[in-house]
């Protein structure tokens, strides 16, 4: 992971105030975890570091660079799986392999490889809508992991699997 700087950060939506003064700095390498009740702006943090949104003041910089919109090297994955619903689960984890220019059989195999790291070989014909909220989930992370990102942010990556697979 790069290094994160959070400096003096506010997120408005009109004129309710959703984070108000964050500084944070995550040292290159380190896992970090935000815990939080309900509302108190940790999705919204996360997209703010992401750039899929923009502070009302203050800056966030990843390696030393401003972000000030979507990074390639950084993927956010949202509580919502976000797949899609009409490709297989080798093809939802191709997908973003296949949008960078790897050909279908290269994409497919890494893919593959990916769903055999989470548990899901097996089910790499099957849709999403055959899958658990669990399953579900750990395809949405294979589609993260075989692109290999920099950074990897997670909104609650783990409300959807059962205990068993948690530990």
């Amino acid at each position: 992971m790069p290094e994160i700087r959070i400096t003096d950060v506010c997120r408005d939506f009109g004129q309710h105030r959703v984070l108000d003064q964050v500084d944070l700095k995550l040292e290159s390498g380190s896992l970090t975890a935000l815990v939080g009740p309900t509302g108190c702006g940790k999705t919204t943090l996360l997209e703010l570091i992401a750039g899929l949104q923009n502070p009302t003041r203050g800056t966030i910089t990843v390696d030393g660079e401003d972000v000030v919109g979507p990074r390639r090297d950084s993927i956010l994955i949202f509580q919502q799986h976000n797949l899609f619903d009409w490709l297989t689960v080798r093809d939802n984890v191709a997908f973003g392999l296949r949008n960078r220019g790897l050909s279908k059989r290269e994409a497919r195999r890494r893919a593959i490889e990916q769903l055999e790291r989470v548990g899901l070989a097996a089910f790499a014909d099957r849709v999403p809508g055959e899958l658990s909220g669990g399953m579900r989930q750990r395809v949405a992370l294979a589609r993260a992991l075989v692109l290999a990102p920099r950074l990897l942010l997670m909104d609650e990556p783990f409300g959807s699997l059962d205990h068993q697979t948690r530990r």
